[in-house]
């Protein structure tokens, strides 16, 4: 049962790529795409398959993916009794557990009727494929069809993305909800129109709406990296429209606890927040709880601002860059992220930082857009980070965004080599023009050449 389970998804999941292409417009935009997400959605199936058949899943799976089991259960109780309410989801008193995923992957069970963990490993590897799309999309607004069919590309075959595409946990859906959200910033804000309007507002509310159940602190960083990269992308000005977004976030902040509409209590908050912080980071970094044996302690003390700051730094670099060489053996897991984190220091070195460069001079709008949905996620991850299983995860929620960035790093990389190309031409041009000026000039030419009789 639990691979015709995972059949069955494979199926059901590749006829609703095809039935949903169908809606764009543009037959090679189409065909792009469809190859984009087959290849993709091909890889993620194959990996899947071979993980499970295998017993690596046992590896790379720890205490979240187990999950699926309440689901299934629980999805038997909803046959007898009918499924819960949706808007379950939202009571205050369990918002912070995060019922979401617990929510919907119960839902997928109760539809499926089969008991197998493969197959909701298949759905998100589904999830995933439409990520990739998503970022092609996102890219394609800015930088040219080869660069964004790179990025996207990179996206297709990232370790990080096959592993987590394959573990039944909520890490898929919300990676999707995050890019998702950035890209219906992009489109308002290019096409403002009753149109794009009507598709895109709602569909933004959706996702944020849906990233309070999954997590609900990433709602808050949505709201406000939309705010900021939609004032960025209208304005001629967007490194001004951005301190202007982030001012204005701030104020609509005070205002609703002005209105008692929120609690806004900055010191209490950051008080909970950096003892929050702790604790979970040094649960997740203890060797005797099973599944974070790769844990790495930071002994900062954040409560102060200078242990904070080194929190952030180093944390920072670990959540990006980790596992380092000197670490790489030193578990199963660290091995096993080894292969995602070759390819992502080559992203990194050869285009992302490149990217940043080139964006910043030619489309600074993007990069601030991507930066607004992207620094207070990597921000609140470095604070809290401890584990290197963890850091693969947060930072498989942070790659969309800087894969953006891959796309204006092969853009500038082409720029140069088109550039180099003109100039190579330029000179042989040059050198031609030269041999026929030399050779239309015989007498001249020949009289250089000989010293003459006075000079003798």
């Amino acid at each position: 049962m639990e691979t015709t389970g995972a059949l069955i998804v494979a199926f059901l999941c590749a006829v609703a790529a095809i039935v949903g292409l169908q809606f764009v417009r543009d037959v090679e935009e189409r065909k792009l795409l469809a190859r984009l997400f087959f290849a993709a959605f091909a890889l993620r199936t194959v990996f899947t398959f071979l993980c499970y058949f295998t017993g690596i899943i046992n590896i790379l799976g720890g205490a979240d993916d187990v999950g699926w089991r309440g689901a299934w259960g629980l999805s038997q109780q909803w046959r007898m009794s009918g499924p819960d309410s949706f808007w379950s989801l939202y009571d205050p008193t369990i918002i912070k557990s995060n019922p979401g995923w617990r929510y919907f992957s119960t839902l997928f069970y109760y539809l499926l009727g089969i008991r197998s963990q493969m197959a909701l490993a298949i759905f998100n590897g589904f999830l995933n494929s439409l990520t990739v799309l998503v970022i092609y999309k996102v890219a394609r607004e800015f930088f040219s069809r080869r660069a964004s069919v790179f990025a996207a590309s990179a996206a297709v075959i990232m370790p990080g993305f096959l592993i987590w595409s394959a573990l039944t946990i909520k890490e898929t859906w919300l990676i999707l909800f995050e890019i998702t959200v950035l890209f219906t910033v992009l489109r308002l804000s290019r096409r403002f129109s009753p149109l794009t309007v009507a598709i895109y507002i709602p569909l933004a509310i959706v996702l944020v709406a849906l990233s309070l159940a999954f997590r609900f602190y990433v709602m808050w960083f949505l709201i406000g990296g939309a705010a900021v990269a939609f004032v960025c992308l209208r304005s001629q000005r967007p490194l001004r429209a951005a301190g202007l977004g982030m001012a204005g976030v701030a104020l609509l902040f005070i205002l609703l606890s002005g209105l008692r509409v929120v609690r806004f209590d900055p010191v209490g908050l950051a008080e909970a927040r950096v003892a929050e912080l702790t604790v979970f980071r040094n649960n997740i970094s203890d060797y005797s709880q099973a599944g974070t044996n790769s844990a790495v302690q930071l002994d900062y003390d954040t409560s102060t601002p200078v242990g904070a700051l080194k929190m952030l730094v180093v944390g920072g670099f670990y959540v990006l860059l980790s596992p380092f060489p000197w670490q790489v053996f030193g578990s199963t897991r660290q091995i096993a992220a080894l292969p995602d984190v070759l390819l992502w220091w080559y992203l990194v070195l050869g285009f992302i930082l490149p990217g940043f460069r080139y964006a910043w001079n030619r489309q600074r709008g993007i990069l601030l857009a991507a930066l607004a949905f992207f620094l207070p996620l990597f921000m609140f991850y470095s604070m809290m980070f401890g584990n290197i299983g963890l850091a693969y995860r947060q930072r498989a929620q942070l790659m969309p965004f800087l894969l953006v960035l891959v796309a204006a790093g092969y853009a500038s990389r082409h720029r140069e080599l088109e550039e180099e190309k003109v100039d190579n031409r330029r000179k042989v041009l040059i050198t031609r023009l030269l041999l026929l000026r030399l050779q239309s000039e015989p007498v001249v030419s020949s009289a250089l050449a000989r010293p003459s009789s006075k000079a003798i």
